[in-house]
């Protein structure tokens, strides 16, 4: 265990029967994780032993890496998280499964090559970043162990028969149990992107039968706008023209006014050339005498 906190993959849970059966507790992802419910995060406690250590070999023979590696890389299609493509194939898995699937075979040479180096040389730090292992330790575990790695086929486990029960895994060096995983996997993957094809279909005739409805909404209201827009210009045009027609009127009481102003300045000109005249000073005593006739004749009128 290099680092647990960079290389969690580097870990294997170790755990008893207990937290599987009472706490509903499964082991995920090649048995590096264990996973339960937060009900009972308080009750489980999980740690790290930094002392306990075991060799673990990822990769045994060339049957098991193709069962390993190409029915694992199928199933990475059929999941919702799925990483790119482009993600996937500077990963292990799709550096191993595209070498398996460019060349149909792995030489032996290339078995013990993978063997070193996997899980070594790329990898991702929790964050997501891809790292890199430090190329000269992994070139000192190579000319350590020199020719001394051989991988010579299934694993023996007659030594512990009787005592060991193998789940899940068959050791014999079997194509037909990889054909049926790979199978197996295929068939899921499918079904699962058929579904998935099936659910962005219908979402994409919800979507469109969405479109559709605001679309005529939207023509609705577009036609309801420009009704109200020729409504109001008609209503700015006719503001319009009684604003003219009140500029008309205005300008002809102004011109009026001037008129009056002129005819007015005119006759009082015409009143003070008038007082101002030789013909009204010499009449001035008549005007008097005739004032005065005028005053008897309504007060005889009067007594009348």
């Amino acid at each position: 265990m290099e680092n647990p906190e960079i290389y969690p993959r580097h870990k294997k849970i170790i755990s008893s029967k207990y937290l599987f059966k009472s706490k509903k507790a499964k082991i995920i992802a090649g048995s590096h994780f264990l996973k339960y419910t937060d009900e009972y995060k308080n009750d489980i406690k999980t740690e790290i032993h930094e002392k306990l250590v075991f060799a673990h070999f990822p990769i045994r023979s060339k049957i098991q890496l193709k069962k390993k590696v190409i029915p694992f890389w199928i199933s990475k299609w059929g999941m919702n998280n799925r990483a790119p493509r482009d993600i996937l194939d500077i990963h292990q898995l799709g550096i191993l499964f595209n070498a398996i699937k460019e060349n149909g075979d792995i030489p032996h040479d290339k078995i013990v090559k993978y063997s070193i180096e996997y899980a070594m040389l790329l990898d991702f730090s929790i964050s997501g970043e891809m790292i890199n292992i430090n190329i000269e330790k992994l070139d000192k575990i190579k000319n350590d162990l020199g020719s001394k790695l051989e991988i010579s086929g299934s694993l023996n486990t007659s030594f512990c028969k009787d005592k060991l029960k193998l789940r899940y895994t068959n050791y014999n060096e079997n194509n037909i149990i990889f054909m049926k995983s790979m199978l197996k996997e295929t068939d899921n993957t499918i079904m699962f992107l058929n579904r998935e094809s099936s659910d962005r279909e219908v979402y994409i005739n919800n979507l469109n039968q969405t479109l559709n409805e605001n679309n005529i909404k939207y023509k609705e209201n577009i036609s309801k706008l420009e009704y109200e827009q020729q409504v109001l210009e008609n209503k700015y045009k006719n503001l319009i023209n009684e604003n003219n027609n009140l500029i008309i009127h205005y300008n002809n009481l102004s011109n009026d006014k001037k008129n009056l102003i002129i005819n007015f300045n005119n006759l009082t000109e015409e009143r003070d050339n008038l007082l101002n005249s030789r013909s009204w000073r010499i009449t001035k005593p008549l005007r008097y005498i005739s004032r005065k006739i005028n005053g008897l004749k309504r007060k005889d009128n009067e007594k009348l």
